[in-house]
């Protein structure tokens, strides 16, 4: 029979499996494309606002001077990292909203989600929601070019202190800090496991 055949391994086959995963939940998309899409959403926001935050302190470090003056960085190397850092930012913030709201959401309306889903489930998409929502609306409300997230940012880069920032900017901080922090005491951390 098959178990008698010697196993045939191909770890290049496995990886892209792995990877195939990872990025795109294939196997989630096969067996539920409703779950996919708000799960995918999810997940694309929390990759993308990483990026952000990795080419927002790309951008501190390799032109400081440009966040004590105007907002437009010099150059088509400025300019094209301006775009990056406002487009990742940005989509990272709807796309994580959307996919922690509809997925709150299908847990609450779909019974045999529901069944699976416990009150932790439940904060935790509210958690990432408001982290995701506070982003947006600091964005739209006060920070339209992502000028004082850099400023920001550079100050905790530099540890130059404190910046006196608005309401929706320092509430959107103090959420995103509050669940790095709260993370890894979590089940959300299953993306080590992968």
């Amino acid at each position: 029979g098959w178990w008698q055949k010697p196993r045939q391994k191909n770890r290049i086959k496995e990886a892209f499996y792995i990877l195939k995963e990872i990025f795109f939940f294939k196997q989630v998309f096969k067996q539920n494309k409703g779950l996919w899409f708000f799960g995918y959403s999810l997940h694309l926001g929390i990759y993308l606002y990483v990026i952000w935050l990795l080419l927002l302190t790309f951008g501190a470090i390799s032109a400081p001077g440009r966040f004590a003056g105007p907002v437009a960085s010099p150059g088509p190397f400025g300019k094209a990292l301006d775009f990056l850092i406002l487009g990742t930012g940005v989509a990272s913030f709807v796309l994580g909203a959307l996919g922690a709201m509809g997925l709150f959401l299908k847990r609450m309306i779909e019974e045999n989600l529901r069944r699976y889903t416990s009150r932790l489930d439940y904060f935790n998409l509210l958690f990432i929601a408001a982290v995701f929502a506070s982003g947006l609306w600091s964005w739209w409300s006060a920070d339209r070019t992502v000028f004082v997230a850099r400023r920001y940012l550079w100050s905790r880069v530099t540890w130059t202190g404190v910046l006196d920032v608005d309401t929706a900017t320092a509430l959107h901080h103090l959420l995103a800090s509050a669940f790095v922090a709260y993370m890894p005491f979590t089940t959300m951390m299953h993306y080590v496991a992968k």
